[in-house]
C-alpha cells in the first residue's frame, strides 16, 4: 500500500530544490558544476553508512584494493555525481548548436544500422556517467528516444524532470507501467533505454554482475526475445573538456536456443558481461552506494544459476570481453 502524501510538505520540500534546479540551469555550466560539486563536497562527511555500503560492495570486485583507494573511488563517485546534476539541468537547452558541447558519439552507424531494421532497438544502461544527459543528446540529434525511469516519490520533483527530460525531445516511459508501452514503442520502431544495473526485487533473472548473482532487470532480454529487437549495448566516459565520450557498439549477436529461461540468461549475461568490464575499467563513474547485493539467492537458485552458467559458456558467448570495451 502507498502512503498517504501530504502535499503541502511535498511542495515545501520541492520549493529550494527548484531553485537550485533553476540556478543551475540559467546559470554558466562552470557555475553549475561548482555549486554541485561543493553540494557532493559538503554529503561526503555526513553520508558514512552510504559510504560502508560502497566499500562493501567494491571489496569483492576489487579485493587488492586498500580502504584509502576505496576512500578515492567513492570521491570520485561522489563528484561524478554533482557534474549528473549540473548537467542534467542543462537537457532541456541542448540544441543542434550546442550538443557536441557536451556529448560526442562514436559508433553511430551501429545504432544506426539496428534502427534500419524497423524492429526497434533497446539501449540496456546503467548508473554511470550520464545516462540522462546522453538520451537526451540522441534525442536532440533526431533519434526516437524514450527513457525507461522510476517515478520520483515527490509529486512536484517528479513533473519538473519530466519536464527537464521532454524539453529535448526525449520522452519517458515510467518504470511503474513500463512493460506494455516499451513493447509498443518497439513495435513502432523506437530506441527504449532502460537502466538493468540496480537489484530487481520481482520479474527477475539471476546472473552474474562483477563476478557476484544478482537479481537483475530482465526487460531487455525479454522483450529483444520477443519483438526481434535489438540490444545495442552503449557506455560514455566524461573527458576533462567537460564533454562525454559516447561509445555504441555493434548490436548483440544471440541466436536463440528456443528456450526461454536460457535465453534471457544468456543474452541477459552478455549486457551484464560488458557492463561489468566497463566498470572495472571506470570504477569511479559506476553508482556503487546503492545495495545492488542485498538480495541473496537461494542455495537452488544458485545450483540452476550455474547450471545455466555452463551451458553458457560451453556456447561460445562467454567469451573474454575486455577488448570490446
Amino acid at each position: 500500500m502507498k502512503k498517504k502524501k501530504n502535499i503541502v510538505i511535498e511542495l515545501l520540500l520541492y520549493i529550494p530544490v527548484w531553485a537550485i534546479f533553476e540556478f543551475t540551469r540559467i546559470s554558466p555550466r562552470s557555475f553549475g558544476y561548482a555549486l554541485w560539486k561543493s553540494i557532493a563536497l559538503l554529503l561526503w562527511p555526513i553520508t558514512k553508512r552510504r559510504r560502508g555500503i560502497m566499500r562493501e560492495n567494491l571489496r569483492p570486485v576489487f579485493p587488492g584494493k586498500s580502504d584509502d583507494e576505496f576512500e578515492k573511488i567513492g570521491l570520485d563517485v561522489y563528484l561524478n555525481l554533482g557534474r549528473v546534476y549540473a548537467e542534467f539541468c542543462k537537457i532541456g537547452a541542448l540544441n543542434q548548436e550546442n550538443v557536441n558541447e557536451f556529448v560526442t558519439f562514436e559508433g553511430l552507424e551501429h545504432l544506426d544500422a539496428a534502427l534500419a531494421k524497423g524492429k526497434g532497438v533497446i539501449i540496456p544502461t546503467m548508473h554511470y556517467y550520464n545516462a540522462e544527459l546522453i538520451n537526451g543528446a540522441l534525442a536532440v540529434k533526431g533519434y526516437p528516444v524514450h527513457w525507461v525511469i522510476r517515478e520520483v516519490d515527490n509529486f512536484f520533483l517528479d513533473r519538473k524532470m519530466d519536464a527537464i527530460r521532454t524539453g529535448s525531445g526525449m520522452k519517458v516511459i515510467k518504470k511503474e507501467r513500463a512493460l506494455r508501452e516499451m513493447l509498443a514503442r518497439i513495435r513502432e520502431g523506437k530506441i527504449v533505454s532502460v537502466t538493468v544495473d540496480q537489484k530487481a526485487s520481482f520479474n527477475e533473472v539471476w546472473i552474474r554482475f562483477l563476478g557476484r548473482w544478482s537479481a537483475t532487470v530482465k526487460a531487455p532480454a525479454v522483450i529483444s526475445l520477443r519483438t526481434g529487437a535489438a540490444i545495442v549495448p552503449m557506455f560514455s566516459v566524461p573527458q576533462l573538456d567537460n564533454t562525454h565520450k559516447v561509445s555504441f557498439l555493434p548490436a548483440i549477436s544471440y541466436e536463440p536456443t528456443g528456450e526461454t529461461s536460457v535465453d534471457v540468461f544468456n543474452l541477459s549475461t552478455i549486457v551484464s558481461d560488458l557492463q561489468s568490464e566497463f566498470i572495472k575499467k571506470h570504477p569511479g563513474v559506476w553508482f556503487w552506494l546503492h545495495r545492488k547485493w542485498s538480495i541473496v539467492p537461494t542455495e537452488k537458485i544458485v545450483k540452476e544459476c550455474e547450471a545455466l552458467e555452463k551451458r553458457f559458456i560451453e556456447s561460445g558467448y562467454g567469451a573474454d570481453l575486455s577488448s570490446v570495451i
